[in-house]
């Protein structure tokens, strides 16, 4: 039997540099990011993340990358 493994993804938020504009939440297929409005932080799903970085190269801010 042939087991798939998959490979972790981990995304970095700065928080510091993050303006919870949504751009990230907006642009990401597998809403595997997504934008808490009561919070105004992002949550990272990481089990839902494909990896295309969508959501970093929407960020003007540079608050997200891969670790």
């Amino acid at each position: 039997m042939y087991k798939h493994k998959m490979a972790v993804i981990t995304l970095k938020i700065d928080y510091s540099l993050c303006d919870a504009c949504g751009k990230c939440d907006k642009v990401c297929a597998t809403k595997a990011l997504v934008l808490n409005k009561a919070t105004g932080r992002l949550v990272f799903k990481r089990h839902k993340c494909v990896g295309c970085a969508a959501c970093i190269d929407v960020c003007d801010k540079g608050a997200l990358s891969f670790e």
